[in-house]
């Protein structure tokens, strides 16, 4: 594990899920409650592939898709360059 990898895995910070983006993922089987988490890289990349696999999955409206994207895409952002470098933005 390189010093960057070792410095994502120790960040940990807070990330606030709104009740629409919470619902919408329960909905589509990634649980997550609404409101302010502390998030560590490994439990925010956890989120981040069970959103993925939900959309890979099949949404069936592409709203619904771009909010579950944007859910996920807020995560990574959120831990910076390295993990977006990790797992990727979608578009």
């Amino acid at each position: 594990m390189t010093g960057f990898e070792q410095l994502l895995a120790d960040t940990a910070l807070t990330i606030n899920i709104d009740a629409r983006e919470a619902r919408l993922a329960d909905e589509h089987g990634v649980t997550i409650a609404p409101g302010a988490h502390v998030l560590t890289w490994d439990e925010g990349k956890s989120i981040v592939q069970k959103l993925d696999a939900a959309m890979r999955g099949g949404v069936q409206y592409k709203s619904i898709r771009n909010r579950l994207r944007s859910l996920r895409n807020q995560i990574v952002t959120a831990f910076g360059p390295d993990a977006i470098d990790e797992v990727g933005l979608q578009h």
